[in-house]
């Protein structure tokens, strides 16, 4: 601080005129560490786009198997015969190079040719969820200007229907994945007229403007966070790694191909088993995965069943890896896991959907290595740059609070269709030479530490991570405000005494509206994940004196009120004992929905 401190006041003594902001802290050797040693991140990546890594492993090893879900399997000549139909297929079509195909269909091997497919075509694949409303279905084809749609009859049926209004120009092309087995059989790969700056990906994030984002991603981003987790990982082709995560999200794309870039195998993992610890636990070990990466809330939850004998103690006889991401990770987390199992060490993953995901790693071997109250996200990974700015965009010392910004070969294109919100966030980034060169700001506040390693702190705005999904609140805010009878909403996320984290909607209102109405409305609209699981009714919504939202006065959310039917038989009377110790609530009736009552 003392050696900050003169390199301020001889700014001052020969810059009189600066404002204090822009005055420098940092003396040069310092700077230099801090903005290109530490960033020295430099690694060859191969010259061929992903689908051609893939093809040579097919070509290989043709009969290893490159891809388990269930029962089913697939090997890498099947996986490539395969895709190469699906392929020629969107070609003839008019897929290609910057193409949007959208695929709307579980998570499984068809999905997986599907992306191979669309690679192969030379376009960029929009991963959409079934479950999701037909509505918001409807708002990402029309943003993305999608050209192809592939599905399951059943999953599109409606689609189709409501793209029959559009004019032929703007329909998208529907294609039934059952009738795959029906295009003709191809001998060769398509010939590829792909290019490392070509989309690979485009996947929507949450929008606090209320109007979902399409994160675009180039080929050669999407390739060097899967050269990353191979090094990193030390992924090799007797590797299996658990495809665990739903397709929209960031990370299911290195589970899905990082395995194909190897000679490995992916195993997928359907959503009723991922969200089940004992299943999930149980089918790591029947898979021999090697690999597994979840969310923190989730291990959570598997630990609380092992340490209170409701679940055996899993014994993983080839875990290598145990990788988390999606939330904040707390030491004493994984002071518990590496108690059960100090063979198996955790990597906290980290990374904006925007910059090809993970952009830093951290390897935690030893559970006495964590000593503070947040555990590092890392450093950079590999071609990846990371910077901790103040608000003039100037470097800030060892241990100073800042916002991370990311630059390198991660760093994706931007939004789909939207150069404004584009340019708030994609920014010119002034420590490179490359022109053209820009930096993503995360709204992320971290601190480095002495050794390099960078630690989260929490967000500079209204984004939050709840259970692995990436949730603007200002999104359904707007989704609130657009029910006619809705004058103001605000929501938040409540933490409760075990942990456990709910949304809250509070709302002014012009009529009485009941929590059923408001639900009813925002499912048409959101993801599950989105809707609050509680509704706060008031006459008006707190303000500060300058006439904004005041979200610290908005009152604790109440427990829900409602008239108990007692239970009536030995089954109902254990449930509500279940509930009522995992809710910690009292007097659970037979009519009571548990997601209403605090549940998720």
């Amino acid at each position: 601080m003392l050696g900050h401190y003169r390199v301020l006041l001889q700014a001052l003594l020969t810059k009189p005129a600066q404002p204090i902001s822009m005055l420098p802290l940092l003396a040069e050797q310092e700077r230099q560490e801090l903005v290109y040693g530490w960033n020295n991140t430099a690694h060859e990546l191969p010259e061929a786009a992903f689908h051609h890594i893939f093809e040579r492993h097919a070509k290989q090893t043709p009969e290893a198997v490159a891809a388990v879900c269930g029962l089913e399997q697939v090997t890498y000549r099947e996986l490539n015969a395969q895709a190469n139909q699906l392929a020629f297929y969107l070609r003839e079509s008019g897929a290609g190079p910057e193409t949007v195909v959208a695929l709307l269909m579980d998570r499984g091997i068809d999905f997986l040719i599907c992306m191979l497919a669309v690679f192969k075509a030379g376009g960029a694949y929009l991963p959409m969820d079934p479950k999701h409303p037909v509505q918001r279905q409807m708002q990402l084809l029309e943003q993305s200007r999608t050209t192809h749609v592939i599905g399951s009859v059943d999953k599109v049926r409606e689609l189709e229907a409501l793209t029959q209004a559009q004019s032929e120009a703007l329909r998208p092309v529907f294609f039934h994945i059952e009738e795959r087995r029906k295009l003709a059989t191809q001998d060769s790969d398509p010939v590829s007229t792909t290019t490392a700056a070509n989309a690979a990906y485009v996947i929507y994030t949450s929008g606090s403007t209320g109007i979902p984002k399409g994160a675009m991603i180039e080929q050669l981003g999407m390739l060097n966070h899967l050269c990353a987790k191979v090094k990193d990982l030390g992924l090799q082709a007797s590797d299996v790694i658990a495809q665990t995560a739903s397709q929209c999200f960031d990370i299911s794309v290195w589970q899905f191909l990082a395995p194909l870039v190897t000679g490995a195998r992916t195993s997928i993992f359907p959503d009723s088993v991922v969200a089940d610890p004992k299943e999930l636990f149980d089918n790591v070990i029947a898979q021999q995965v090697t690999i597994l990466e979840i969310v923190p809330s989730l291990l959570r939850a598997a630990l609380e069943e092992i340490e209170s004998a409701r679940m055996p103690v899993p014994r993983f006889s080839t875990l290598r890896w145990l990788l988390l991401t999606g939330e904040a990770l707390p030491p004493e987390l994984v002071r518990r896991w590496l108690q059960h199992y100090p063979d198996i060490p955790i990597m906290n993953a980290y990374g904006p959907t925007e910059c090809s995901d993970d952009v830093a790693h951290y390897a935690i071997r030893a559970k006495n290595s964590l000593d503070s109250v947040h555990t590092p996200i890392g450093t950079p990974i590999v071609n990846t740059q990371l910077y901790i700015l103040d608000q003039q965009m100037a470097p800030v010392p060892v241990g100073i609070p800042g916002e991370l910004y990311v630059g390198g070969t991660g760093v994706g294109r931007g939004y789909l269709h939207d150069a404004l919100r584009t340019a708030q966030v994609f920014v010119p980034n002034v420590f490179s030479l490359r022109a053209g060169a820009r930096l993503y700001r995360t709204g992320d506040l971290v601190r480095r530490l002495p050794g390099g390693e960078i630690v989260y702190l929490h967000r500079t705005d209204h984004q939050i991570k709840m259970r692995g999904f990436r949730i603007e609140l200002g999104e359904i805010e707007a989704a609130l405000e657009r029910h006619p009878d809705v004058l103001q909403a605000a929501v938040v996320m409540h933490e409760d005494e075990n942990q456990s984290k709910r949304l809250v909607a509070y709302v002014a209102t012009r009529d009485e509206l009941t929590d059923s109405a408001l639900r009813d409305a925002l499912q048409q609209q959101l993801p599950d994940y989105m809707v609050p699981s509680v509704f706060v009714t008031l006459r008006v919504l707190p303000l500060t004196a300058n006439g904004k939202l005041d979200r610290k006065a908005l009152p604790a959310p109440p427990r829900a009120e409602h008239v108990v039917i007692a239970p009536r038989n030995l089954i109902e009377a254990k449930i509500a004992e279940i509930w009522e110790q995992v809710l910690a609530i009292s007097s659970v009736g037979v009519n009571e929905d548990f997601f209403q009552i605090g549940g998720h």
